[in-house]
Formats: C-alpha cells, sequence, structure tokens
C-alpha cells in the first residue's frame, strides 16, 4: 500500500494522469512517469496425477520511468522487480498513451549516451559545473602499458576483439602510437588548485564553519575517499544541504516532514566525472533520514573537504528537478 502521506504529496507534482484499460499513467512535473496496473498469471497449484492443475490469479504491476535520464525499474506483485522495464508490457502500454496526448517522450534523449549521464540532460547545472571546471581541473600526462604488450594475447584470441580486426589500420596505428608513446593526457580533479582558487571567495567556508552554518552550503569533496593524502581525482561529489538542519536532525531536534524533495531536510547530490575527456553528470536527492546518508559522511572533517555557501535560488533548481521517488511507490504498490 502507497503511504497516503507520499500519494498526496506526488498528487501536488503531477501534471497528467491518464486511465484506459486498467492502466493508471502519471506523469509529473519531474518529467517522470509512473505506470500501475494490474496483470492475470498462471499459476501452478497442485498436481493430481499427470495433471497440473492451475489457477488464474490477478497481479499487481508498477513500472516507474525517468525521461530525463532514460532509466526505470519494475516491480511485479508477489513475483520479481528489477530495472528491465522494457520487458513489462504495461510500460509500452502507458507508453503508447502519453504519445497519443502529444507528450514529447524524447525531449531528453542524447545521441549515443547509454547510461543517462550526458551533460545535456542537465543544462540547469552547466554554471556551476563550469565553476568547478574552472576551478578545479589539471590537465596531465598518465603513462600506461606498452600497447604492444597486448598484441599477441589479441592475436592469441584472448583480448576484447577478433584478432582479424588487428590488421584495421587505425588499430595498427593506435598499438603503434600506444607504443611508441605509452602516455595519455588526462583531466583530473586537483584539490590544492580547488582549494587555492576558492578560499579567497566571499562564498567560501573553512571546514570548521562549515559544519555548523545554518544555511545552504554545497561540500566538495572527492568521490573516493579511502586516500585523503591523494590530490588528484577522477570524479568528484558535490553535497548541497543545510548543515545545521543535518545536525539538528541527528540531535533529535528536527524531523524529516517531507516525502518529496524539499531544501528544509533534504540532501541534493551532484557526481561529476571526466572520463577520456567526455564530462558525465549523475544527480541525485534523499531525506536526511535516508539510510544512504550515514551520520559521519557528511559531519566529519576529511582532509580535501571544501564548503562553499550557495545562493537560495541554486537550491530551488535542486528542488525542483531532483527526482521523486518513485520506485520506493512501485515496491509499495506491489506488496
Amino acid at each position: 500500500m502507497i503511504d497516503p502521506q507520499l500519494e498526496k504529496a506526488l498528487e501536488s507534482r503531477e501534471v497528467l494522469r491518464l486511465q484506459e484499460n486498467g492502466i493508471d499513467v502519471r506523469l509529473y512535473d519531474t518529467d517522470q512517469v509512473l505506470i500501475l496496473g494490474k496483470k492475470r498469471i498462471d499459476r501452478e497449484t497442485k498436481r493430481v496425477g499427470n495433471k497440473r492443475v492451475t489457477e488464474e490469479l490477478e497481479v499487481k504491476v508498477a513500472v516507474s520511468y525517468d525521461l530525463r535520464t532514460g532509466r526505470g525499474n519494475y516491480s511485479i506483485e508477489g513475483h520479481d522487480s528489477g530495472s528491465g522495464y522494457h520487458n513489462v508490457e504495461h510500460f509500452h502500454d502507458g507508453i503508447r498513451l502519453l504519445e497519443a496526448k502529444g507528450i514529447d517522450l524524447h525531449k531528453w534523449d542524447v545521441p549515443n549516451d547509454c547510461n543517462g549521464s550526458s551533460m545535456q540532460r542537465h543544462p540547469e547545472f552547466s554554471e556551476f559545473i563550469d565553476s568547478l571546471h574552472t576551478a578545479f581541473v589539471n590537465r596531465k600526462w598518465e603513462r600506461h602499458e606498452l600497447a604492444i604488450k597486448r598484441f599477441l594475447p589479441t592475436l592469441a584470441g584472448h583480448g576484447n576483439m577478433h584478432p582479424l580486426a588487428l590488421l584495421h589500420p587505425r588499430v595498427m596505428w593506435a598499438y603503434l602510437a600506444g607504443t611508441v608513446f605509452p602516455f595519455e593526457r588526462i583531466d583530473v580533479f586537483n584539490f590544492d588548485r580547488g582549494r587555492k582558487n576558492l578560499e579567497g571567495k566571499a562564498e567560501y567556508l573553512s571546514s570548521e564553519q562549515g559544519v555548523s552554518y545554518d544555511g545552504n552550503v554545497v561540500l566538495i569533496r572527492p568521490w573516493d575517499l579511502s586516500d585523503e593524502n591523494e590530490r588528484d581525482h577522477t570524479t568528484i561529489e558535490a553535497h548541497f544541504f543545510n548543515p545545521a538542519n543535518y545536525k539538528r536532525f541527528w540531535d533529535g531536534t528536527l524531523k524529516v516532514e517531507n516525502t518529496i524533495p524539499s531544501r528544509r531536510d533534504w540532501k541534493f547530490e551532484i557526481t561529476y566525472g571526466i572520463d577520456h575527456g567526455r564530462k558525465w553528470l549523475h544527480f541525485s536527492a534523499g531525506g536526511l533520514d535516508n539510510v544512504n546518508f550515514l551520520k559521519e559522511s557528511l559531519l566529519d572533517q576529511k582532509k580535501n573537504d571544501i564548503y562553499l555557501k550557495i545562493d537560495d535560488s541554486l537550491m530551488v533548481t535542486l528542488e525542483k528537478i531532483a527526482p521523486l521517488s518513485l520506485d520506493s511507490v512501485c515496491y509499495a504498490y506491489t506488496k
């Protein structure tokens, strides 16, 4: 059963609802789709001799889909759940209903972006990402293994390509170039550079100020915290939240009341990386009581942590486009 408080909150973000042939399709202002319905399945109950006696059951089906990222999940009552939403008939039925109403289902499509992480899918963050790039990114040369060492294994059929592919001019050139000059120029996030570029700005906060600041901040830190002495990282995280409210929550003086994204008691997170020159981004959000947000993950001062005060307008944007918790609705509906 869907939590009544959550269902009421979701209704406030609903822009379209379609119902046809037992399927309930809901479109939200975050460009997310929720599809609810039922299906009849055969279930084996017992065997009588060599005969199988079955009964027909009606089970609930739920699918969530994000037009912005192209990702989704499904759940079937008493059966399985997962990310293979495109294999569920209700998904295609729901999409057809939306198309019939003239909804542009491809507004966020980006060519050759198979995992929904293209920067073009979140143009609202372009200014912030550009500022991160300017402050932190440093280019350096990185040595890699001599390409010729991979030639013989590939020739023997143990590589990730067919041996005949070695005859292609581009492949031959790649092996030659990777042997003569075994270096690659990569972009990394250098936290010494970032701190130097930011600490003179009015919005900069020391770690001591940042962890207790009563206002909106962004905490910038490496994605990989395993080595605090490492200054160069390939992926960076930006956590947007109110540190004072976060402390109040852990002290028991603030209760998470909002079931949909809220600046008051939610945290927003942007993960940004550069892979072989390609910029990618992942955006997520969750309440301060989310089990994945451990207390020490935001309150412990890490060596590379950088805090910046941020404008309310950016928090409003984060709150507006943050994905709704439709996956939890799917699981609750089919439970």
